[in-house]
């Protein structure tokens, strides 16, 4: 008695089928690490292990007159080891290396949070890209955040 033979279309038909089943199973299989966010909450992204800091005042686009002295009030926060200096930086937003502070605020003890008044006058009538940074004591600085200032007058 001889045993089943399969002929050679029939191999194709069962190679056929054993491919599709094979690939349907890695499909089903990764669709099994598929994890629904739906009605859960939103994750939070992490952020970054750097200093932050915020204009509170002026507002972008602001306008004084020429020789009128410009207050920034800014907020450096830092959740590591603190804020220990703020600096003003006038049109060269950190382009090549480190540009002249126009004006600098210094903190004797690293904080978390740390508010500073910098001064600052416009030479002369135009517009002027105002770059603030926070700097912890060992250098590490956050990302620059600007704004614009247009000086009015003669």
């Amino acid at each position: 008695m001889r045993g089943l033979r399969v002929g050679r279309g029939d191999r194709r038909r069962y190679r056929r089928w054993d491919s599709l089943f094979w690939s349907t199973l890695v499909m089903m299989l990764a669709a099994c690490n598929l994890i629904s966010t739906a009605g859960s909450p939103a994750a939070v992204a992490p952020t970054p292990d750097i200093p932050r800091v915020r204009i509170l005042n002026p507002a972008n686009n602001a306008r004084l007159m020429r020789g009128e002295t410009l207050i920034l009030e800014v907020l450096a926060e830092d959740d590591g080891a603190g804020i220990h200096q703020v600096r003003l930086f006038v049109d060269d937003p950190l382009a090549e290396g480190e540009p002249y502070a126009a004006a600098t605020a210094f903190n004797d003890i690293a904080t978390a949070a740390f508010m500073a008044h910098l001064v600052w006058e416009g030479e002369r009538s135009k517009s002027y890209l105002l770059t603030v940074v926070s700097y912890r004591a060992d250098g590490t600085r956050s990302d620059g955040v600007s704004i614009s200032v247009h000086v009015d007058g003669s």
